[in-house]
């Protein structure tokens, strides 16, 4: 049985810039982009325990497929809490970058 998925105020407006950015240089490509990390995500919440530990307390997190989006995130009982989706070319966040 899959997770349910919550993406925390801070996820929502890495999604929402990352749009914003991409959408203006290429709006199929800033749709690529979405439909990757929704998989990933969906992909996520179906096999919670796919995302690698980090050497923060309670988070993981798995690439995107196809891109190098980086997806972060906890378990929380029956769900996946999305922290934060980082572009995994920037420098990795700090504990304070992802809390809710």
């Amino acid at each position: 049985m899959a997770l349910r998925v919550r993406l925390t105020p801070r996820a929502i407006r890495d999604l929402d810039d990352l749009r914003s950015y991409l959408h203006s240089r290429s709006p199929q490509g800033a749709d690529s982009v979405r439909r990757d990390i929704d998989r990933a995500i969906q992909t996520l919440a179906d096999f919670p325990r796919l995302g690698l530990p980090t050497d923060m307390p309670h988070a993981r997190v798995l690439s995107s497929a196809r891109y190098a989006f980086l997806i972060y995130h906890r378990i929380e009982g029956d769900e996946l809490v999305v922290m934060r989706v980082r572009d995994g070319r920037r420098a990795r966040p700090t504990a304070e970058d992802i809390r809710d």
